[in-house]
């Protein structure tokens, strides 16, 4: 029997007894049953990958470093949250560990008089697992510094989550670390057991929502009020991090997402120049190239993934970059190197932009479709409305972005060593002032103050 059968045989086994009967935490020996059962599918996940699976209550001192752990929550005494699962990353010299709580499972589906509620919640149960495991798989790509425009995502949102927790509970379906792992445990679930109608259109939800979503956050009007605003969701987090980073609390957020030192300087904590992000962009390629370990499919994968990601970063710098910055990279790679990294931008925005609208699109293809199931997550009551609202935001973002590189484009086309030289500048020229030099709305391209981005919530406790 190959892995596959044997999960879905056990997935089968446990929607058959809840389809006849309810969950009873004191049948001690179904319990360990579940449990084992549990664990073994789990194990199967985790082999994949090169993990070791552990069980609590072990000893937690003769860990390993591929060690994660397995619990569950089965004692209402120990049930103090709400979640049907949970995963704690390994930072603070805690462990990797996924936790299963089927005192709520319990609660809120198993011990249901309808069979019908009892089976979905049996359903839940497993795809809770490939959810938490998805989290797994996140915390191995920040922790190993993959470079991925996704991965630097889900180091962001690890960093948010001590951070800015009201942000979190407050955008739950947008978190790019929450809408991936659905995704990814329906894409698992489906794996094993087969696609059905409802699994297609959540997986068009997530995956949608991975892509476009957008953070609710506040921001103070003339009058000092607070007014609720939505923006993309990396600009937001990134504005964030920009914020609480500090030489006081390096240490802990870099532990927490290693990735992070992909776009900051670990000394100053500053955002890294166009001239860094360009020479690491080359090395990682040439490194990927170089290397006799990794198939051909892979290793242009891993070549493509770096190359997006320090797309957005270089974009990043190249919005915050002064003209000697700029000089720089002419001076360091030549004009032609210069527009010729222009000119891929551009067309990596465009295809951003045309990507995220079809994402846009099949969320509203299920929306406007609910079918059999119109409590779906993110269903809106005029999906049609929503997505020419939201098509137009996508445009509207990637054509600022777009224009703001033929202006940098202008630029480069026009420098000239002789002409800027007997200028006398005094190397001190500013952001905006640039900006003003390429006759670029400053109001379109210069992002709020952080101060007015983060709200201040009374509540917000900051875990360090």
């Amino acid at each position: 029997m190959d892995a596959k059968e044997f999960q879905k045989n056990e997935i089968t086994k446990y929607i058959k007894y809840f389809k006849e009967n309810k969950l009873d935490l004191e049948d001690y020996e179904f319990i360990e049953e579940l449990e084992n059962s549990i664990a073994k599918i789990m194990k199967i996940q985790i082999d994949e990958i090169g993990m070791n699976l552990r069980f609590e209550p072990e000893n937690y001192e003769d860990k390993q470093k591929n060690d994660i752990y397995l619990g569950f929550i089965k004692k209402e005494d120990d049930n103090n949250n709400s979640n049907l699962g949970s995963f704690y990353p390994n930072h603070k010299n805690m462990k990797p560990k996924i936790t299963i709580n089927l005192c709520n499972y319990k609660d809120i589906y198993l011990n249901d008089d309808d069979p019908n509620k009892r089976v979905w919640g049996c359903l839940r149960m497993f795809r809770t697992l490939f959810h938490e495991l998805g989290h797994y798989k996140q915390y191995l790509m920040v922790k190993q510094c993959v470079s991925s425009k996704d991965a630097l995502s889900y180091g962001r949102d690890f960093v948010l989550l001590p951070y800015r927790r009201a942000l979190y509970d407050r955008n739950y379906d947008s978190f790019a670390i929450e809408t991936n792992a659905n995704l990814e445990a329906f894409k698992e679930y489906d794996k094993i057991m087969g696609e059905d109608e409802f699994s297609m259109r959540s997986k068009y939800l997530y995956k949608g929502e991975f892509e476009t979503g957008r953070y609710k956050y506040y921001k103070a009007d003339k009058n000092g009020r607070k007014r609720s605003h939505k923006k993309m969701r990396d600009d937001v987090s990134r504005k964030i991090i920009d914020q609480i980073l500090s030489n006081e609390n390096k240490d802990y957020i870099f532990e927490i997402s290693p990735i992070l030192l992909k776009e900051y300087n670990y000394e100053d904590c500053s955002r890294k120049t166009p001239v860094q992000l360009i020479e690491e962009m080359k090395g990682e390629k040439a490194l990927f190239e170089r290397s006799d370990f990794i198939e051909e499919d892979e290793k242009q994968k891993l070549i493509t993934d770096s190359k997006e990601m320090y797309f957005e970063l270089i974009y990043i710098a190249l919005k915050d970059a002064k003209k000697e910055q700029l000089i720089e990279i002419i001076d360091k790679y030549g004009k032609k190197y210069f527009e010729e990294l222009l000119d891929d931008l551009k067309q990596y925005f465009d295809n951003e932009m045309n990507r995220k609208i079809r994402e846009a699109e099949r969320m509203e293809f299920v929306q406007s479709r609910p079918g059999e199931f119109p409590n779906t997550y993110f269903t809106e009551k005029n999906p049609l409305k929503v997505l020419l609202k939201k098509n137009a935001k996508i445009t509207k973002y990637y054509r600022k972005k777009y224009h703001f590189l033929e202006k940098i484009e202008d630029f480069v086309k026009e420098y000239n060593v002789m002409d800027f030289e007997n200028k006398n500048h005094n190397n001190k020229s500013k952001s905006k002032e640039f900006a003003d030099d390429l006759k670029v709305d400053t109001n379109i391209f210069t992002e709020p103050k952080v101060a007015n981005i983060v709200e201040k919530v009374q509540n917000d406790d900051i875990e360090r």
